[in-house]
């Protein structure tokens, strides 16, 4: 696939040849099922057991493999990009579908405050 870039200063367009991966879910399991079996007990959420907790993992490693670049992912540290993805997308999803609602009183305080 070629996409092209165009440079500010000199108003030049580059194309450049986006290379893929040929890494495929089923390269990444034995790593994806590690993750499950290390992480799911570690991540509460209201509703959710560790069951849906692993398939949370498995969806964000199958998203983060269009996310790799294998030239920065350097001698097999696969496990520690997708640890990583793991952690951050589970934190992103507690964060945005999870936290508490702020109080109601917050604002009356603020009005007040603000007097």
């Amino acid at each position: 696939m070629e996409t092209s870039k165009t440079t500010k200063k000199t108003k030049k367009t580059i194309k450049v040849e986006e290379e893929t991966h040929n890494l495929e879910y089923e390269d990444i399991h034995d790593i994806v099922e590690y993750l499950v079996r290390t992480k799911s007990s570690g991540y509460a959420f209201d509703c959710f057991t560790s069951e849906d907790i692993g398939q949370e993992i498995r969806i964000i490693c199958y998203r983060a493999l269009d996310k790799l670049d294998l030239e920065r992912v350097k001698d097999g540290k696969l496990q520690n990009f997708f640890g990583r993805c793991v952690d951050n997308g589970l934190k992103n999803l507690k964060r945005d579908n999870y936290i508490r609602a702020a109080s109601p009183y917050k604002k009356k305080f603020e009005l007040l405050e603000e007097n």
